[in-house]
This record gives C-alpha cells, sequence and structure tokens, in this order.
C-alpha cells in the first residue's frame, strides 16, 4: 500500500511540472507572435515614413496585416500627449481615431503616437512609438495578464499625418 501512495504523489508531481512547463511555453510563443506584429507595425511605419489613412495608406496596411494574423487584443492607450496619440478602434476601418482626455479609457487594438524631437540642427523630425496588446485568457481563469508591448521608430523627418 506504501508504495501505490508514493507513486501517486509523483505522478502528481510530474503533471504539475508539465503543466507549468507547457504553460510557460504557450506563453512565450504568444509573446514571441506579439513581437513579430509590433515590429511589423514599426516597419509599416517607418517605410510610409508616417501615418496616412485611405486604400493605399500605411494604417489600411497595418490593419490588414493584423486582422490576417488573427490579432484580437485590446487595451488602453497610454498617452503622454493627446493632439499627437491615434488608436485603431476597428480594423475593418482604414483611419485612426484621435485619443483625447474624454475617449482615453476606450479599448483599442493598437496605438501611435508621435514624439517631436526637433531643434535647431534637425528640424521637423521625430519618431513615432506603437503600442499592441497581449492579454492572457485561461478557459477557467480567465484573463490572468494583459502586457502592453512598445516600439519606436528611427527618428525621421515627419509628413504631415493623413489620419
Amino acid at each position: 500500500m506504501k508504495e501505490s501512495i508514493g507513486g501517486a504523489w509523483l505522478f502528481g508531481v510530474i503533471v504539475a511540472f508539465m503543466m507549468i512547463f507547457v504553460g510557460y511555453l504557450v506563453i512565450m510563443i504568444n509573446y514571441t507572435t506579439a513581437f513579430k506584429l509590433k515590429n511589423e507595425v514599426v516597419h509599416v511605419i517607418e517605410r510610409y515614413e508616417g501615418l496616412s489613412s485611405g486604400d493605399n495608406g500605411s494604417v489600411k496596411i497595418i490593419n490588414q496585416y493584423l486582422k490576417n494574423s488573427k490579432y484580437n487584443a485590446v487595451g488602453t492607450c497610454e498617452c503622454e500627449t493627446a493632439n499627437s496619440c491615434y488608436g485603431a478602434t476597428d480594423l475593418d476601418n482604414a483611419n485612426l481615431t484621435q485619443i483625447n482626455n474624454s475617449n482615453k479609457n476606450d479599448r483599442y487594438y493598437y496605438c501611435v503616437q508621435f514624439y517631436n524631437t526637433s531643434n535647431a540642427d534637425n528640424p521637423n523630425t521625430g519618431f513615432y512609438e506603437t503600442q499592441l496588446f497581449l492579454n492572457f485568457n485561461l478557459p477557467v481563469l480567465g484573463r490572468i495578464a494583459k502586457i502592453t508591448i512598445r516600439g519606436q521608430t528611427i527618428k525621421m523627418k515627419y509628413p504631415i499625418d493623413y489620419v
């Protein structure tokens, strides 16, 4: 009888460690996927030298890429200045919503903010910061974590954003 109780306890320990290992693996795969999406968003903004709406604009390309990648995480944007912060409330729409204090707590698929770094030596320069979200949902426990993934473009001479 002693050996059967010891065997059951050992089996439980092995199952627990396997669950922890598999959970860690799943989290790392999702985290890597989210970073890949963030890098592509940053790349599109750099390639189009800013944000532009319309059928051939950078916003439409980003939205289409995220839809095709089955991205569906939403979160609240953390913007420092409200006049240069935009968020996507719908991936089917080729326009972004400007975020201000009244809609700061709305849910967005991703956010983009422009930081002006102009000075006398480098006029009209700046960079964009993107925010994408990663939610960890478990069937029994529900949402266990929400992570904001940030990325920055290179400094560029910024055009007028058409969003």
